[in-house]
């Protein structure tokens, strides 16, 4: 199997070896640099268009030295930066976001542009690698933006989005907004238009948002917590529509009902999957259709409520949704979360952090974090694999979800792990190695032949780019004149293999071969 994630196990553990920024990888390189003063810890995000580019975006708050240049930083706290280098490693340009501006998510389009979502505050000022500025402010509130970036470092388009509290509520003298936000979390490329998942708590008028309240003895209001996924043309960033919201199904309630986690991808017609965690009485509407899920709750000082899962597709007016359900537990402030999906072949996977018994086999229950990684067939609804990892009381969190090809990939804060996406048997790949924070911090893409992870050590942000075409000799045919020594006979678990088998493989003789 191509080993991505374990790249990144073992550069942390030689991360002290690293005397300078041009070391090479076997069919890449790796470069890093250091945004953030120490004592700091940077929070990338990555995006690798196909011809191999990397794009890296993180917070900053120091000036360093990029593409020869000084990436200036802001005296904001807050303040971000994106770089790029070229699929050699070379580093070509760094676009500062001089305010408080945080990018979260990114996906790079064909022919090389970027396109970023993230969220600020206040007044922000984008310089692009050409000198040009835009800027954009947002009043006390936390606001969405989505930029475009094209692939010498201009930001050609930068659309803002920003939370409002809702009017009728501020009349009533009960309801003190405070801490409002709309927040993007992924950002994916369909057809001509881009998708962007997002949580937020306040009316969101260009979306036809409408969020959720709670209140507390009659008396006041605070805000709930809702999920959503919107849409904008990619070409110039307009035509902002809303594709689905997640939210309490009572738009003003007594109890603290809301999705914990969001995450989507694209069926091979182009409909939108989703996946989402949540509690309580929620409902996921479309412009054109609802659908309401009643999950379990206990009313009493226990607290106890049942986090199920929910994955579907929406077809038009049709949303089909499948409910996983699992036990209740007291876990409400456990960070449940969706970090990676993607859907092939009428599969959708999935990969996250999750609490309590485990939706896809219930008999499997901790009362710490872990990880988990399932499958589930769109057309049966049926998971036909799922798996979890947990090291005890410490608990585990997913950090990140790659499929390349045929390999899945997750890392965690307990390691990394290649997974077979037939039978979801997962292989940790840092047997032996020291586990280190940084994979906490790990970001990843993948696009045709590249592949990138990124990660953190201390207040640096390493970058591994892989060719992936550039890998072991793969085996296309085998003669039957070829010695019996060298024929593949063996999986990397020294499990034997059929003549179907693809992926990396031993011969008789112990030697390392791809077969295709």
């Amino acid at each position: 199997m191509k080993k991505i994630l374990l790249m990144m196990v073992a550069f942390v553990a030689t991360m002290s070896a690293f005397a300078q920024n041009d070391l090479k990888v076997d069919g890449g390189w790796i470069k890093y640099f250091t945004p953030l003063s120490e004592g700091n810890t940077p929070n990338p995000v990555a995006a690798q268009a196909g011809d191999g580019s990397v794009y890296v975006a993180t917070t900053q708050n120091q000036d360093f030295t990029f593409a020869d240049k000084k990436a200036q930083s802001s005296e904001i706290a807050g303040s971000s930066v994106i770089v790029k280098y070229d699929k050699d490693g070379s580093e070509q340009w760094s676009t500062p976001l001089w305010g408080a501006a945080t990018v979260t998510s990114m996906v790079a389009d064909a022919d090389g542009t970027l396109y970023v979502v993230g969220s600020f505050s206040d007044e922000v000022n984008v310089v692009s690698s050409n000198g040009a500025t835009l800027s954009m402010k947002s009043e006390d509130v936390a606001s969405a933006f989505v930029g475009k970036v094209n692939k010498d470092g201009g930001f050609d388009q930068i659309k803002s989005f920003t939370p409002y509290p809702d009017l009728d509520l501020l009349e009533t003298g009960m309801y003190y907004p405070e801490g409002l936000y709309l927040t993007p979390n992924v950002v994916k490329l369909n057809g001509d238009k881009l998708y962007i998942a997002a949580s937020y708590n306040a009316n969101v008028s260009e979306l036809g948002w409408k969020a959720a309240y709670l209140n507390v003895y009659d008396v006041m209001y605070m805000e709930n917590r809702s999920k959503g996924i919107f849409t904008v043309n990619k070409s110039d960033l307009s035509g902002a529509a809303s594709v689905l919201t997640v939210q309490s199904t009572e738009r003003i309630s007594y109890n603290q009902v809301y999705p914990e986690a969001l995450n989507f991808d694209f069926d091979d017609k182009g409909n939108v999957c989703f996946a989402f965690v949540g509690f309580g009485d929620l409902t996921l509407a479309t412009p054109d259709a609802s659908k309401n899920f009643t999950f379990e709750t206990t009313d009493d000082e226990s607290g106890m409520k049942e986090h199920a899962l929910v994955g579907g597709a929406i077809n038009g007016t049709e949303i089909k949704a499948t409910v996983f359900h699992a036990g209740k537990n007291a876990g409400e402030s456990i960070p449940y979360s969706i970090d990676g999906m993607y859907t092939k072949d009428g599969v959708i996977y999935l990969a996250g952090t999750t609490y309590g018994s485990f939706w896809f086999d219930v008999s499997i229950s901790y009362d710490y974090t872990y990880a988990f990684v399932a499958a589930i067939n769109m057309s049966t609804s049926l998971s036909p694999w799922a798996y979890t990892t947990s090291r005890g009381e410490e608990g585990v969190k997913a950090t990140v979800m790659l499929l390349t090809g045929e390999e899945l990939h997750l890392g965690t804060t307990a390691g990394s792990f290649n997974v077979n996406t037939a039978t979801g048997e997962m292989v940790a790949d840092d047997e032996g190695e020291e586990v280190t924070d940084a994979i906490i911090n790990a970001a990843a893409a993948w696009e045709d032949d590249y592949a990138v992870v990124v990660f953190v050590n201390e207040n640096s942000v390493f970058v591994v780019s892989k060719d992936l075409s550039k890998d072991d000799t793969a085996v296309e045919d085998i003669d039957a004149s070829v010695d019996d020594d060298d024929v593949p006979a063996f999986d990397l678990l020294g499990q034997p293999i059929g003549p179907d088998y693809k992926g990396f493989a031993i011969t008789k003789s112990g030697k390392k071969v791809y077969v295709k």
